[in-house]
This record gives structure tokens, sequence and C-alpha cells, in this order.
């Protein structure tokens, strides 16, 4: 593609502001803002550079006089009314081909300018006749929002379906970047000669006339939040961090910019901004924080609320009000007299042993889950009571082959092994279809995303559900996880409208 950037405003914003300089020279790390842009054209691979410069800045033409960035460089004086005008006057000295064209004073990181300009071609080489820049990010005293959509019709997606002055759910506005066709640079010279002479008029032209014109993402920071280690024991630690890296990695070659952080950082209010949060929270602290994200158009996966749906009191009583198998459990203090005889038989009816788990979170420790007789459960309870665990979950034993299993709440992901002989070893012979459709109903109940758990079989074709929890480590799979949890999230984040 040929560079063009367009330069030719009076700047009157700037002026207004008490800024003297003109909007070229003004500097960006330390440079005027024209040669930088320049230098990432021209590393971008640009066959060649022009710059439409106002001839009342006489300042700009002079620092560019000479400069050599590789490509050959054309300058162009004019005197437009409107940053359509000129885009026409510098298309005049622009060489035939697809153009990739910016405002002056676009600024983006290096990395997002690689991204943006390599879609831009794919799209232009894919057929469509205009490409615009857009971000989710709107900071500006008149915007123009942009409605995408998918080729099928659906929502989501990369081509543009309308634009607007009024807003649009979920914010999407352009970004003063354009990939430019041969036909749509013929159709800016005809918009000018037949009148137009606004830039966002020429754009909702293009698009109210069903030319094909494609969106061009460019993504804000998405925040990475890692568990606190007080949920991670031994060696989940290491498994926790691991699969969150991963997940973040194939975010980042995406063209996210990751930041993180520490659910102790969210625990005490220090919470970046950004429509894009990865949440491995458990404690109610921490989801409290981010609570409000979910009402405020946020992508957040796991979502807080589901996280607290799988504190053990709240996931019995959820599971308990649905169809989902489940073994009988009940919530109990630690320091209360023994439930009635009755209801502690009822939990094993066949003498086997009753487990009996901390009542809040998953596991910190080993001793967090003790199975024990009848008659030794009051001896489990004052363990419990001794190390300030106020709620256990008294929970009947499942006979059988126990697997544990891992997901994403579409099926995109869905992987298991057995307990006993770990997941290098021989699988119990169970049906992973009733074992799949089982998590997934589980996990939809809860609201999670990603998740995983653990499933008894009684019966080979009957599975029971002992226990779900949020974002597990997937360390068996985790290659391949961390691939499909990437591939959902950029899923969700087009079509946020609707999750």
């Amino acid at each position: 593609m040929h560079g063009l950037i367009l330069a030719g405003g009076e700047g009157s914003r700037l002026a207004a502001g008490g800024i003297g300089v003109p909007k070229p020279l003004v500097e960006v790390a330390g440079r005027p803002q024209i040669i930088g842009l320049l230098e990432t054209f021209a590393a971008l691979g640009c066959r060649s550079l022009a710059c439409a410069v106002r001839a009342d800045f006489p300042a700009v033409a002079r620092l560019l006089d000479g400069r050599r960035f590789g490509p050959p460089l054309t300058v162009v004086e004019c005197r437009t009314p409107s940053s359509l005008h000129t885009l026409v006057e510098g298309l005049r000295a622009v060489p035939a081909g697809p153009v990739f064209c910016s405002m002056v004073d676009t600024v983006m990181r290096p990395a997002d300018w690689r991204v943006v300009y390599r879609a831009t071609e794919r799209h232009l080489g894919g057929g469509a006749e205009l490409v615009l820049a857009v971000t989710p990010y709107v900071d500006d005293e008149s915007p123009v929002y942009v409605s995408r959509g998918g080729r099928d019709g659906g929502d989501g997606g990369d081509d543009v379906r309308g634009l607007s002055d009024e807003p649009v759910h979920p914010p999407c506005v352009t970004g003063g970047v354009y990939g430019l066709s041969a036909g749509i640079r013929g159709a800016a010279a005809e918009a000018v000669a037949g009148g137009a002479n606004r830039m966002r008029g020429f754009l909702k032209a293009v698009v109210a006339a069903g030319r094909r014109v494609a969106a061009v993402e460019v993504l804000g920071p998405l925040v990475a939040i890692y568990r606190s280690p007080s949920y991670s024991p031994l060696q989940h630690r290491v498994n926790d961090t691991a699969i969150m890296d991963a997940t973040v990695a194939r975010l980042e070659a995406q063209g996210w910019r990751a930041i993180k952080t520490t659910e102790l950082e969210v625990e005490q209010g220090r919470l970046p901004a950004a429509p894009l949060y990865l949440n491995m929270c458990q404690g109610s602290l921490a989801a409290e924080q981010l609570m409000p994200l979910e009402s405020d158009g946020a992508v957040v996966v796991n979502r807080p609320s589901s996280a607290l749906n799988c504190h053990r009191y709240r996931l019995v009583k959820r599971l308990g009000d649905s169809m989902v198998p489940f073994p009988r459990t009940l919530i109990h203090a630690s320091s209360a007299p023994l439930p009635p005889a009755g209801q502690l038989k009822a939990l094993s009816p066949d003498h086997q042993k009753v487990w009996i788990k901390r009542g809040d979170v998953h596991a910190e420790r080993p001793e967090d889950v003790v199975a024990t007789s009848l008659d030794q459960v009051a001896e489990a309870l004052q363990a419990f009571t001794r190390r300030g665990i106020a709620w256990v979950a008294l929970q009947e034993h499942v006979p059988g082959p126990v697997v544990k299993f891992y997901g994403v709440t579409d099926g995109r992901f869905f992987n298991w092994y057995g307990s006993e002989a770990g997941f290098a070893g021989e699988r119990p012979a169970v049906d992973e279809n009733r074992l799949q459709a089982l998590a997934l109903e589980a996990a939809a109940i809860l609201g999670l995303e990603v998740f995983g758990g653990d499933v008894a079989f009684p019966e080979p074709d009957r599975p029971v559900l002992i226990d779900i929890n949020d974002w597990p480590s997937f360390a068996p799979f985790r290659e391949d996880a961390a691939q499909a949890i990437a591939a959902y999230i950029t899923h969700r984040i087009a079509h946020r409208n609707h999750a």
C-alpha cells in the first residue's frame, strides 16, 4: 500500500487551548508527530509516502524538506476547508493502488500500527473497498460511532453496517486511519466535486451505498488478575499462573496489551480501567470490587458473580435448586452440635464414609477436604473449628470412578481424565457425552465460562457432579486450553453486546 498522512487542518482546537505550534509539529515522545508517523509508515512497508500539509504552516514543509524515510516522499501544500478535501488533494499525489491513510494526530503503539496495517492489507485484498480503524475507547467531542456485523448477517464481526453521530452499544468509534481501494479513491473525488464537505458525511455515504466497508479494531488493554496464593496452594500456584500466562500470551499475539495485577491489588481497590478482564479471583473482597464491571459493559471472564457461585455454600444452593445430579449435602456450622442422627445417616445410607469440606472457597490445603466415618464426624468438625473455618459442607459419598474435567462454556474445549490413574493413565469406561453435558449444564447454572471439576460415576452412564470451580489450572492440557480460552474471549469481545 501507499502511505498518506493528512495534516492540512488549521489546528483551531489546539490554538484555542493556548498551543501555538502547528499540529504536525506537536511532539509525541519527544519528536514532532509528523516525523514519527512518516517513520512508522516507512517501517510498515509503504511503497511511497505522501503528506498533505497546510500551506499556512511553512515550518512543517521546511521540517520535511530534504528528509529521507526510505520510500519516496511527496509533500503537498494545500489550503482546504475539511479533511475530506485534504484527502482528495493528497490522493492526487499518490500513485495508483491501495492507500493506507492516517490523520496526523493519530497515536498508537508500534505493535498496534502493525496489526492495523496488516489487517487493512488483508481486507482490501479480500474485496473490501474501504477499511476503517475503530476503537472502543471514546474520548472525542464529536465521535463517529460504528455499528458492525458479520458477513452472515450476525452481530459482531468486521463488516461495517452503519455510521452514526449517536452512541452505539458496545461503544465503537472511528480512529482516524483508513484503507482506500482504487474505487474509493475515485468516489472521494466525485463526492467533493458534488459538494460534499465533511469526511464523516462521505464515510456515511459509502456505507449507505452498500459498498463493502471493513473495520479493524484497535484493541485496548486487558487486565489479567492473578489468583491470591492463599487460593492456589502448593503446585496449584505455579499451574494457575501458567494457564493465565499462556492465555495472555495468545491474546497479546492478537494485538492486546496486557496489564498484570493480583487479587490483593483488586481487594485494595487498585484496578486499572480496561474493556477486558481475565479474572482468577476467588475471594469475596475482590469479587465485590469487580462486580460493578458486569453492569458497566466490560467483558470479565469469569464474571465475579460466577466465581462467588462456586463458594460451596452458594454452590450447594444453586445446584440443589436444579436438576443437576448432585450428592446430598448439608451446610453446617463447624462449632455447632452435630446434625440430627437421621440427617447424618442419610449422608451415608450404606455406612460408607462422609465427606467434610470447608464451606466457603475451594480447598486451600489437603485438610480442607476430608473423608471420615459417621462416628468420627464430631472430631473432624472440631479440627475445622480450631482452624477458624466457621462453615463446612457435609456431603454424601458417591461410589464409582471419579473423573476430573476441564471446559470452556461453548464447548470449544472439553477434556477429562480418571482421577485415580491420572491424565497419562487409562480412562475409566464412562459415557463421555453425558459427562460433558452435565459439566456444561452445571457451568451454565453458575454462570461459569472457564471451569473445571469432579464427577463420580456410580454407573458408567450416570454421572454425578461432586464439585465444580472457576478457572482451574488446566495443567494436563494447558496449551490447547489456553488457545481455546483466548479464542472464546475473542468471540465474547466481538459479541459482547449480546453476552
